[in-house]
């Protein structure tokens, strides 16, 4: 290879590289205490395959855990440490279901979709974590884009 092709080359793959950085975006995803109540915001967020989906603890004690039966195949269990602010790249198409493990009784639960969601919605569906925390999945769900 010639120079004149190397440097050619070289500049192709950094303007791919570029371009592709510049396609995925960051989301933020607020853990907030409010009196009583204890939320992400938002809840629900759709978002594409590769994009970051950024968790900031603004007030409280929070985190963000992926539910079992709630992510795509493929895609590594997560649990992030309390007060902390943690990155999740989506990797996969499908939903993301996660909670915050010190309040899921209080029902602190949150639905990412990424791309079709047909993969897993379904089973993700079907997967129990608590009464409460359940009625709130089931309203996140009723907003996931129907793919059919």
């Amino acid at each position: 290879m010639n120079r004149r092709t190397f440097v050619t080359a070289v500049v192709a793959t950094l303007a791919a590289r570029a371009g592709h950085a510049e396609e995925a975006k960051t989301h933020i995803v607020e853990m907030v205490s409010k009196g009583a109540r204890k939320i992400f915001e938002p809840q629900y967020l759709e978002v594409a395959v590769g994009d970051t989906v950024r968790f900031v603890n603004l007030s409280g004690t929070h985190n963000t855990e992926s539910v079992d039966g709630m992510i795509p195949d493929g895609v590594a269990p997560w649990k992030s440490k309390l007060k902390e602010t943690f990155d999740l790249t989506i990797t996969h198409a499908g939903v993301y279901g996660y909670i915050c493990t010190p309040h899921l009784s209080k029902a602190m639960v949150g639905l990412i979709v990424a791309g079709d969601p047909s993969g897993n919605l379904e089973a993700a569906k079907a997967v129990r974590v608590g009464k409460r925390a359940d009625g709130v999945f089931e309203e996140l769900f009723t907003l996931v884009p129907d793919t059919k």
